[in-house]
Order: C-alpha cells, then structure tokens, then sequence
C-alpha cells in the first residue's frame, strides 16, 4: 500500500525535532502553534480552518492522563489495548471533510490520528532515530534552508535550548499521481514531559524561484515516461505534532498528529482516491514508528 500521501508536514515535523533540547524549567511558548489554533489554516483565499486543541494537555496526573486516554478510546477498544506494546496496537484516526467557500475547484480535510508507542521521549527526538525513520521515505527530498537563504528572503530563524526553528522545502511525490513542491515553516518546543511540533505550508514562498509551494500532475506516455504539467499553486496545509510523555504504563508516549489540508480536485480528477487510502497509509506509518523506536531501544 503506498505510503506517500500523508507525510507532506509529518515528515518536515520529525526531522525538526532533531535539535539540541534540554527539559524546560518554564514554559515555552510556540508562536506558530498559537497562529494555527486561533487563526487556523489557509485552505482558499476565503476558507480559514483551525486545528483543535491537543487531547493530552501538560501537567496532568495518572488519573488525569488516565480519563482522557478513555476518551479517546471510548468504546473502539480498552485503554489496555491501546496501550498495548505490540506494533499492531490499535490507533484512533478521524477524517472530517472541510466546507471550502469562495471554489469549487478544491477539498479540504481534517485529519486527526492519536496512538501509544513506548520508548524514550529523549530519543524520540534524537537525530539517528529520526534519520533512520526518514530513510524509510525513499519519495521525499527535503532541504533545511541555510542562514544565507533566509537572509536573502529577509527571513531568520531563531531558536533557543527549548525551541527550535527551521524553514524547510520539501518535494512530495502525492499517490505517484501528483508532484508537490511545498516550504514550511516549523516551530518545535520542549517541555519537561513533552515535544510540540508546529509547521504549516508557508504562504511567503508562494512564487519563490528556487522554493516554491506548487504542484503539477505525473502523467506517463505510451512508453512509460514520465511527464510533469504545468505548474499550479499550492498553500492550504498546517498542521502539529504534541508527543507526552504517560506516567502510566511506564515508559509510554502519547503520541497525536492533527492535520488540515487542501486537496485541488486537479489531482485525482475530482474522485477521492487519497481519501480512500488514508487508513492504510496512517497504518502502516504508526507501525513504522513504533518499529523504529523499538529498535532505538536495543
């Protein structure tokens, strides 16, 4: 089953969490977290979408992290069972449809999925360990920009022991039936029992010459080459990923990724191929996590 479709801001957010955190004596605010949660993501020029709030809040007790961890379970499985330390543990995933005003010539979706892997939040955020996870995406390319780059769009990232800051650019291969050119900002925030990743498609390098956010079709003539359309513009994703750490059992993480993308009807013709795909995909991703993370472990 192909894998390729949900990564888009997935992958810009884990290798942003390789950075040099410490656990934070205070609490570190994230800018682009607050921008997306209030004023939310830019869908269309007329459609702003906000992310929800995270399901497992900072500072919670046992008991506390216990009775959300029962919501989001509800009566899907036990609390036991998601808990559960085999790599085929059950996942929570919910796919909204999104109204888009002002065209028809887009859908918007909002997709949230939330499972338990158990590890280190230290390594999590380890460089070796997100490597090797973006090894496993052979379809995706992506480049941190350098400080002279960002120089030159007037642009700086700024980053601290607890917050780390990085503009990226990345090529997505979407179903191998669409090519997606998108630069994100990213936003990554460490609290003593918690990683918070923020990033969304940034609008700033909308007709950047070397980075831009666009797509163009893959066709394949006769002979099976390969041919790229005319290039289209591209802007509607954001989204975040919060990893925390459970008191109980020992050594769980709760992880949950909240996404809200724009879907042209450009790339599959107007059917809602990617769709109808997204629980394979989100399947097969939580279970590369949990694999690699367990290999960390050893």
């Amino acid at each position: 089953m192909d894998r390729r479709a949900i990564g888009v801001v997935y992958t810009s957010l884990l290798l942003c969490l390789a950075g040099p955190f410490v656990h934070a004596a205070d609490e570190v605010s994230n800018p682009l977290f607050d921008k997306l949660r209030i004023e939310g993501v830019s869908v269309s020029t007329e459609t702003k979408a906000a992310l929800p709030a995270p399901l497992l809040a900072d500072g919670l007790d046992a008991a506390g992290q216990g009775e959300v961890l029962q919501k989001v379970v509800g009566n899907r499985f036990t609390v036991k069972e998601f808990a559960g330390k085999v790599g085929t543990a059950p996942h929570v995933y919910h796919l909204r449809k999104i109204s888009v005003a002002g065209t028809d010539a887009l859908r918007a979706y909002s997709v949230d999925v939330s499972f338990i892997a158990h590890g280190s939040l230290d390594r999590v955020a380890d460089k070796s360990f997100l490597e090797d996870l973006h090894k496993k995406h052979k379809d995706r390319k992506l480049h941190i920009l350098t400080k002279e780059e960002l120089e030159k769009r007037k642009l700086r990232a700024e980053s601290s022991k607890q917050r780390e800051e990085r503009y990226s650019h990345g090529v997505f291969l979407v179903l191998d039936r669409v090519e997606l050119h998108a630069a994100l900002h990213t936003i990554v925030t460490r609290q003593p029992d918690s990683l918070l990743a923020a990033s969304r498609i940034d609008p700033r390098f909308a007709k950047d010459r070397d980075f831009p956010n666009e797509w163009r079709k893959i066709s394949h003539d006769e002979e099976g080459q390969r041919h790229l359309g005319p290039a289209q513009p591209y802007a509607g994703a954001g989204g975040y990923l919060k990893i925390t750490r459970l008191h109980e059992p020992k050594g769980a993480l709760f992880i949950e990724y909240h996404l809200i993308y724009a879907e042209p009807k450009g790339w599959f013709s107007g059917t809602e191929a990617l769709t109808a795909k997204l629980p394979a995909i989100i399947q097969s991703e939580v279970r590369t996590f949990r694999q690699e993370l367990n290999k960390v472990k050893k």
